[in-house]
């Protein structure tokens, strides 16, 4: 897969359906100008041809503000992205601490495949009350990105089977489909706001004591219902038609991840063979059918306005051939089992790489969401040899500000002894030796596996409430100025884990992507800091990275030292994450060139190059030492 080809896909079909919104909108300016013109004609007795030109604009005008206000109330109940659509099913988020296996289970493969993708922890939550086997991805963009799935799903398939689902809904993220799937949200909503007007104007006309008003409301509601129910109609087979075959991707991305038809295609016969299938019997259910791994209500008719593909079809194109459903559920799990998914795994410490790797720009760029058998493997290896301490830790919001802030001291050895001095003032005593107690178990794992480690505190650290997340990065921001300087690693990072906890820079979503040669300074910024970080060869690295970039950014220019401070680079990256999806791979080849320039790259080189990835929305994999050797 194609990371930045598919989200520049995304970004064009995204254009088409604002083109088919708005076809549909006019046939239902049309058709409600119709409506009163004949109410007019018919119940008045008035000319058509008589009728001004502005009772046409007037009418068109109502149509206009109606379905613009209609999306612009469902919008903004969406601004928090994922969490908003996941309340709106009455969705619970499970606590990272959580002690029920099935929850347990969930939650390590949700990490294990965000460890395998480089896509950040997304928030996990599960619908209590929902027997089908279902799931849904719902967020903006992969930083707010929610995983919700059926509590049948949780009973019903097995761990493989699971896998297969969550690595399906990973696909929908990788892909750019959910911040489309929220704009089909609002815009639907928009078009069912004629609907509701009939409807409210027919309740009107029922209290009214004027048999003349009556009728006229009934008439006038009744064809504004019909003609409302037609936008709805358009907009689901527009929803419709995008949704099956972002199905078909999905489902065959989840056999690539994990190298496992039985795994998605398990669960899909699992489908078959379960009375609730996939249904979810929550009110809005229905709205949210497109989202979910299968269809949320019983589909009366396939084709067009068919949300999901047919099951058997499915199926046959993950096997290549039909397959029997499967009628019996996993057996419940034992006691053993339950002990196995709680216990330390036996961890033992890996050596860090001291020395160099070999690394290509054209390696990183095929790695971007590129998952593979091999990283799943060890990813889940990763997570389950963790020491219990650091487990423990991540599972709670106090022990994941203190990983945080152990990654943070570990990138900086000269400071740490400052560092630890300023978090002995700013720590209980109890807090303070759990912090010295875990240091050595994060240290042994090494410095570039210090990405994947802040990112498994992040869902943790979102169960905090405003003001507590904001005293944790205040006193992040200030553990890493303590000596009053800033290298880039330690800005990298700490950038990366106030992005995952804001929505500083995601709430600008509307903002236009511009192209590379239009954010050359901000470019610039951000290429100049990685060459000074090489410090005596800061030329031959900035000349390394602007060959990459050819002709298409010749304004790029090496800056001085003073230039590219803390504040520079911050604002820098938050421009660059507007960079269209087809000049990002470009700046991050140019990264790359910067960062290798001698062609190769250390631990700590690779960790700022995932950082720099992940602050651009660019979900880069742990990369294997001696990638493009």
């Amino acid at each position: 897969m194609d990371f930045f080809a598919e989200q520049d896909k995304a970004r064009r079909t995204s254009r088409w359906l604002v083109l088919w919104f708005v076809l549909a909108v006019l046939v239902i300016v049309v058709a409600v100008d119709a409506v009163l013109t004949l109410t007019l004609h018919l119940g008045f007795h008035a000319p058509i041809s008589a009728l001004a030109p502005g009772f046409h604009v007037g009418s068109a005008v109502g149509v206009l503000l109606v379905v613009g206000i209609g999306a612009l109330i469902r919008i903004v109940r969406l601004a928090k992205g994922g969490e908003a659509v996941a309340k709106m099913v009455g969705a619970r988020a499970i606590e990272p601490g959580t002690r029920d296996f099935h929850e347990r289970r969930l939650l390590n493969i949700v990490e294990e495949m965000a460890i395998a993708s480089g896509l950040t922890v997304p928030r996990v939550y599960v619908l209590d009350r929902e027997q089908g086997i279902n799931a849904f991805a719902a967020g903006y963009s992969p930083n707010e990105a929610i995983v919700a799935v059926n509590r049948g799903t949780l009973t019903q398939l097995t761990r493989d089977q699971l896998q297969g689902v969550i690595a399906h809904e990973f696909s929908h993220i990788l892909h750019g489909d959910m911040r489309l799937n929220i704009r089909l949200l609002g815009w639907l909503s928009g078009l069912l706001g004629i609907f509701v007007a009939g409807r409210l104007l027919i309740r009107l006309g029922l209290k009214a004591d004027d048999i003349r008003a009556l009728v006229a409301a009934l008439l006038v509601g009744g064809a504004l219902c019909a003609v409302g129910y037609l936008g709805v109609l358009l907009g689901r087979m527009i929803q419709a038609a995008v949704s099956r075959q972002r199905e078909f991707l999905a489902d065959a991305s989840a056999v690539q991840y994990t190298r496992n038809p039985d795994g998605i295609g398990g669960a899909l016969r699992r489908i078959g063979g379960w009375d609730e299938g996939t249904l979810i019997g929550h009110p809005n259910g229905e709205t949210l059918s497109y989202l979910c791994f299968g269809a949320a209500v019983r589909q009366l008719v396939d084709g067009w306005l068919a949300t999901h593909p047919p099951l058997d079809e499915r199926v046959r194109r993950i096997y290549g051939h039909q397959m029997d459903i499967i009628a019996t559920a996993p057996p419940p799990p034992g006691a053993e089992e339950i002990a196995a998914l709680d216990a330390a795994a036996g961890f033992v410490p890996a050596r860090p790489r001291r020395g160099k790797s070999r690394l290509a720009p054209d390696s990183v760029i095929a790695a971007v969401a590129r998952v593979t058998a091999r990283q799943m493997e060890q990813a889940r290896d990763f997570r389950d040899g963790l020491d219990s301490r650091i487990t423990e830790a991540l599972r709670e919001a106090c022990g994941a500000q203190l990983v945080v802030a152990i990654c943070l001291l570990l990138l900086e050895p000269a400071q740490r002894e400052r560092q630890l001095r300023f978090l002995e003032r700013e720590l209980t005593p109890a807090d303070f030796r759990r912090l010295t107690d875990l240091i050595a178990p994060i240290e042994a794992l090494g410095e570039a596996r210090q990405f994947e480690l802040a990112d498994l505190a992040v869902p943790a650290l979102r169960t905090l409430e405003a003001a507590a997340r904001t005293q944790f990065l205040d006193r992040m921001r200030r553990l890493v100025l303590v000596d009053n300087t800033l290298s880039l690693p330690e800005l990298l990072l700490y950038v990366l884990i106030e992005y995952r906890l804001t929505q500083r820079v995601t709430a600008q979503r509307a903002r236009l992507l511009q192209a590379l040669p239009q954010l050359a300074d901000a470019a610039s910024v951000v290429l100049s800091a990685l060459a000074h970080a090489a410090q005596k060869q800061t030329p031959l690295a900035f000349g390394q990275a602007r060959g990459q970039l050819g002709a298409r950014c010749p304004q790029l220019a090496l800056l001085a030292a003073d230039a590219v401070g803390p504040a520079q680079v911050r604002a820098a990256l938050e421009r660059l994450l507007f960079l269209t999806p087809m000049d990002k791979p470009l700046l991050i080849r140019a990264a790359v060139a910067a960062i290798t320039h001698d062609g190769m790259v250390t631990a700590r080189e690779n960790l700022m190059l995932r950082a720099l990835c992940a602050t651009l929305d660019v979900p880069l994999p742990p990369l294997d030492a001696d990638a493009g050797a």
